[in-house]
């Protein structure tokens, strides 16, 4: 086959993902997560117009982001035992009330204890969409075969596009009130991680989906070979009352690491978001931060796309590795002294290593989930990225206030320095816990 046949073959895989959930589960589980990312924009947009202070309003996003983290465990591990509808019909109603509760306390401007409460019960309410589709496709293919590896190609891209729109909607949106962002958010979050949870995905099992109706589901894409640092090994037997490989050994090799791998990957978001914020604040637009934020998130998710092109010989590992290097190459460059004429295309060339580092981390932890604790494993990743985002907001935006933004951006460098260091330990834990 010649090169473009196969790259036609890679991109045709996208065309089974509608026939493997039906055709409104795309729409729908993209929507959703929006909110996600709107939040912590939002918030930082605000209370920055609010108060005119950046560590104000790093802190106040930071206890949103420790809120999502704690309960992103909790989310997953309901949603396991009890099943994703029941959670996420629970979730959503209480994220749109404490996001439209963050609102009325700045409006009202009780910007002290009250406000980071609100923050943090916003975080904690988060309904965990992205996570939880994935464990969904996870559920609805075959281990190791080409479907999964294009369902997280595509929900990693589907992830970076709801950071270009979320944060480019909390820009336009702002733009005409500060608090408008956050009130669209409450309205995505009520509506939509609601139709989310109702979607018959949430109870089918490796069963085809079209149009909401369980269909005879058809052969998966034939199985890739799996690499030999992911191959499944045999199990031993013991004595009784043995258990060689206890909960939190299988786990491991599926967090530790990869979770790692995620506070970085969180702190590179949080510091960012501060600092860009920041920076169109001195340049008189505050309010155009999400739409700077989202020119990143634009390359990234196209990368992530076309991740699905690379061969199989190309192990997990592998991939995260080399866009992580890349990463930590092309992030201080946002340290220099910038114009906005020199600040876009650097945020585009950061955003080509942001996508594919996103894909392989997740996928790397659903090859190494046990099965039945996907909700765990995946939503475990998702609060150490918003640990990071706590941590990289919060400090980032306490320089740019004292420093300036060039000295915060220093921030995101060193994440993405740990990003890469989590990714060269990744196969070594690895072997190490089988």
């Amino acid at each position: 086959m010649t090169r473009w046949q196969v790259m036609k073959a890679a991109f045709a895989g996208y065309g089974r993902l509608p026939q493997i959930t039906g055709k409104v589960f795309l729409p729908v589980g993209f929507i959703a997560r929006l909110p996600f990312s709107m939040a912590p924009m939002g918030i930082l947009v605000l209370v920055t117009a609010a108060t005119g202070s950046y560590g104000q309003a790093g802190l106040a996003a930071g206890f949103a982001a420790i809120g999502t983290a704690i309960s992103a465990a909790l989310v997953g591990s309901l949603a396991d035992r009890l099943g994703q509808r029941r959670v996420l019909l629970i979730a959503a109603p209480l994220n749109g009330a404490s996001l439209l509760a963050v609102v009325l306390a700045v409006v009202s401007g009780n910007l002290g204890l009250p406000l980071l409460a609100l923050c943090f019960l916003s975080g904690f309410t988060q309904p965990q969409v992205g996570p939880l589709a994935r464990v969904r496709w996870l559920n609805l293919t075959q281990p190791g075969s080409r479907d999964i590896n294009v369902a997280m190609s595509y929900e990693s891209t589907a992830d970076e596009l709801s950071f270009v729109f979320g944060p480019a909607l909390i820009g336009i949106i702002a733009g005409i009130r500060p608090e408008l962002g956050l009130i669209t958010a409450a309205v995505l979050s009520v509506s939509f991680v609601s139709w989310f949870a109702l979607h018959p995905s949430a109870v089918a099992t490796r069963e085809l989906l079209k149009d909401g109706e369980l269909n005879t589901p058809v052969p998966a894409e034939p199985a890739a070979q799996v690499p030999k640092e992911t191959a499944p090994r045999p199990e031993k037997k013991h004595s009784a009352g043995y258990e060689p490989n206890p909960l939190h050994r299988r786990l491991a090799p599926a967090i530790v690491a990869p979770g790692l791998g995620m506070i970085a990957m969180g702190t590179f978001f949080g510091g960012n978001q501060a600092s860009i914020t920041a920076t169109a604040d001195i340049w008189g637009h505050a309010s155009a931060a999400g739409l700077l934020y989202s020119l990143m998130g634009f390359t990234a998710a196209i990368v992530a796309l076309g991740i699905v092109v690379l061969p199989d010989r190309i192990t997990q590992v592998q991939r995260w590795r080399v866009a992580a290097f890349g990463l930590m190459c092309v992030t201080p460059l946002l340290m220099l002294p910038r114009t906005p004429g020199t600040m876009i295309p650097v945020l585009l060339l950061v955003g080509l290593f942001v996508g594919p580092t996103m894909v392989t981390v997740f996928s790397v932890a659903g090859e190494r989930a046990p099965a039945g604790r996907e909700g765990v494993v995946m939503t475990t990743l998702s609060g150490a990225i918003v640990v990071g985002n706590a941590l990289g907001s919060s400090i980032a935006g306490g320089i740019a206030e004292h420093q300036g933004p060039n000295w915060s951006f220093g921030v995101s460098a060193l994440a993405a320095l740990g990003l890469f260091l989590a990714a060269v330990g990744a196969g070594w834990h690895h072997s190490k816990v089988k």
